[in-house]
């Protein structure tokens, strides 16, 4: 397997379109691979990221080869760089429609 083979090699392995759990223990277990990602997050931070801390808690607890570290998880695991806090919506400006350019009218000659 390529990715066994880049971690023998000493080279960094990451696996792509990890958007579930199975996945994630997959990449990290059958791969050995030292990163993750997935669209999952991106179409909806507030709804998936529990999900995401829990599985990683899930692997780190049964032992498995997780894609963190314990202490990662611990206090600040982001240090403020996320704000997850649900957003309000703001009203744009009512736009005022532009004026019509005067017409100009040409003469042949």
């Amino acid at each position: 397997m390529l990715a066994r083979a880049a971690c023998a090699a000493g080279l960094w392995v990451h696996v792509g379109r990890v958007n579930s759990f199975k996945r994630m223990r997959y990449a990290a277990a059958a791969m050995d691979a030292d990163s993750a990602d997935g669209t999952l997050l991106t179409n909806g931070p507030d709804k998936h990221l529990p999900s995401v801390l829990r599985w990683t808690w899930q692997l780190l607890l049964n032992d498995a080869p997780a894609l963190i570290d314990p202490e990662d998880l611990t206090g600040a695991w982001d240090n403020g760089r996320y704000d997850l806090a649900p957003r309000r919506m703001v009203q744009a400006a009512p736009r005022t429609p532009a004026l019509a350019p005067e017409p100009v009218q040409l003469t042949l000659i």
